[in-house]
């Protein structure tokens, strides 16, 4: 007990306090040879100093330090096998670097793992898999980088943050433009209450790219930041109002009657984000891409919607997709892929869990023929009934010879007599061309006979369709001119779906040499924009008889040679219920491609004009 009083006694009089060491600088490499060293020696609270120098290795700082390079430019740390620093601790600061993972790696420039109140800024971030990947952490402050991606690198992201929060991304210079096509500048991942601002992306694939549940799209974007040069709106909980014109990128969360409607938008695979929202409207819009996610009651109308993307295995890349998302109309939408391959129905336009939403009237292109895989959802509409119609598939291979509710009366209609499936759903009235708007008129030019043999006496039946494409009956003149004749205007009415067909006769007999032309034109009616089949042209050749191909196949050429003999054996045996018929190579017009056709070729064989 004595010696108790003592300690006490001493300690009131003299004040004794534990002693604690002054933050220091560590110089790199006066002090240690590698930024890893200096590390391993310093306590929380020093700064690390780095002088300008290349330095191979890979840092795991796991104390609260700040590290600081002498110059941006020239102060270089590069790694070959993973994550050139990798943050594991609490109030880190690194600035004035370049940090680099060469081709190849599998590794972040700077990746920050559960650690909190760090702060990367000022610094030239070359990426082969990240620029700065956030992973479980919250509450740091990313701003002021230059951040490009390694030009041969596969997929890559300038800021990924991965279900990470509340941290501060600002006036950061994002360039995500690789060979490949494939980079995103910042990808929120299952991330939420992040602050955005002042950011400058440049891309090739993708700005901004958010993902998760509809909470983890709540972060907060404001206009100053930009994708291609284009401000981004990310609205949160917003009502009634219309999307500047000048926007890159829209996003829509938790938002009620917003009108996005007339934008060139340039952020990448999804232009517009929908999540939450309702009562919307996006019309007239050039994107890439149209995502809705739980959202209802909305219309997606009169888009030009080019799907060209590289990153083909990510599902939430299409061209317009609903997923969770019901109630919703689709009409009037031109989706194109342009790449040149195989691609399936849920490519350009997809649906996941999705009810009760209605695609009519919309244009499915694509340069190469595509499946119709639709995912789960019930209730969905393809057509808009008869006589309005369904959507335009260039996939779809059938005929139009019958018009009709149930296709089964005479003449055509301009929808296809066979529905379109859809997985488990059909269009009922696929549509023959691709639809226009409500007023559109065409016309179609067939002929018995486009190759005619001189000195055969043939009469070749030129037939003329007329067909009212539109939804209001059209009141218009018709003007047809056969070499024979040039025939009188005549005024047609027609109906909604209605057809009419003019038949003429030519008779060659007599006719010399040469190409002929059939024409047929059609005033246009008010408000069509679609007039190239207003006016149509066919041609008819009148040649030396066993003349059928050239270099061009089907193509004569004016004389008679083995090409026109291989032609004609290869046709030999063919009926009109044959499905190979040709009546071109029926040179004597006896209904079938026999001896008598290849004898006459034969007989003026080497002949020309």
């Amino acid at each position: 007990m004595l010696t108790a009083l003592l300690i006490g006694m001493l300690t009131s009089v003299f004040n004794i306090r534990p002693v604690k060491s002054e933050p220091k600088t560590i110089v790199v490499p006066d002090d240690c040879p590698t930024i890893q060293q200096a590390i391993d020696n310093a306590t929380d609270g020093d700064t690390i100093f780095v002088r300008n120098g290349t330095y191979i290795e890979n840092v795991t700082i796991d104390k609260r330090v700040s590290l600081i390079g002498e110059n941006k430019e020239s102060t270089i740390v590069y790694d070959y096998s993973w994550d050139v620093m990798k943050v594991v601790a609490d109030n880190v600061t690194i600035n004035n670097f370049t940090l680099e993972s060469p081709p190849g790696t599998r590794g972040f420039s700077v990746h920050i793992l559960n650690a909190e109140n760090c702060n990367v800024s000022g610094n030239k971030l070359i990426a082969w898999k990240a620029g700065v990947y956030i992973e479980e952490a919250s509450n740091n402050c990313i701003s002021d980088n230059y951040i490009t991606a390694d030009p041969d690198s596969y997929f890559v992201f300038g800021i990924w943050l991965d279900r990470s929060s509340n941290n501060i991304i600002c006036g950061n210079n994002i360039t995500a433009v690789n060979y490949y096509g494939s980079s995103i500048c910042i990808y929120l991942d299952r991330s939420s209450d992040n602050n955005l601002s002042g950011n400058t992306m440049t891309c090739n694939y993708q700005g901004l790219f958010v993902v998760g549940s509809p909470l983890e799209h709540v972060n907060h974007v404001d206009a100053s930041n930009t994708v291609n040069g284009k401000p981004i709106y990310y609205w949160i909980n917003e009502r009634d109002k219309t999307i500047p014109v000048d926007a890159g990128y829209v996003a829509l969360v938790n938002c009620t009657g917003i009108t996005v409607q007339d934008l060139s938008l340039a952020n990448g695979l999804n232009d517009i984000l929908v999540v939450s929202t309702e009562n919307t409207t996006i019309t007239r819009n050039t994107a890439h891409g149209i995502f809705l996610r739980w959202s209802l009651n909305n219309t997606i109308s009169r888009n030009n919607v080019f799907w060209n993307n590289f990153w083909r295995q990510d599902w939430r890349t299409r061209g317009i997709l609903l997923e969770n998302s019901s109630s919703n109309t689709v009409f009037e939408n031109r989706i194109e892929n342009d790449e040149g391959y195989a691609i399936e129905l849920r490519d350009i336009l997809y649906g996941y869990s999705s009810n009760n939403n209605m695609f009519y009237h919309n244009n499915l292109l694509t340069s190469s023929p595509i499946t119709t895989e639709w995912s789960s959802g019930s209730g969905n509409a393809w057509d808009n009934g008869y006589p309005s119609g369904g959507n335009y598939w260039s996939i779809y291979n059938g005929i139009d010879l019958f018009s009709g509710p149930y296709q089964n009366e005479t003449g055509s209609d301009g929808i296809g007599d066979a529905p379109q499936p859809i997985g488990d759903d059909v269009d009922h009235y696929p549509l023959m061309k691709p639809y226009s708007g409500p007023h559109d008129i065409g016309a179609t030019i067939t002929a018995s006979k486009t190759v005619v043999g001189q000195g055969y006496n043939t009469t070749v039946v030129i037939s003329v369709t007329i067909i009212n494409y539109g939804e209001e009956t059209e009141t218009f003149n018709f003007t047809f001119q056969t070499p024979a004749a040039v025939h009188e205007e005549v005024g047609l009415t027609l109906a909604s779906r209605d057809s009419a067909t003019f038949t003429f006769e030519w008779n060659t007999t007599g006719s010399a040499k040469g190409n002929y032309t059939i024409t047929a034109y059609l005033t246009p009616v008010d408000g069509e924009t679609d007039t190239t089949d207003n006016n149509q042209t066919r041609w008819i050749i009148i040649t030396i008889a066993g003349d059928v191909t050239s270099f061009n196949p089907g193509v004569p050429d004016y004389k008679v040679d083995m090409r026109d003999i291989g032609a004609l054996c290869n046709k030999f045996g063919a009926k009109p219920s044959s499905p190979n018929w040709n009546p071109n190579y029926d040179i004597n017009n006896d209904g079938k491609v026999d001896m008598r056709d290849i004898g006459i070729a034969c007989n003026n064989f080497g002949k020309d004009p």
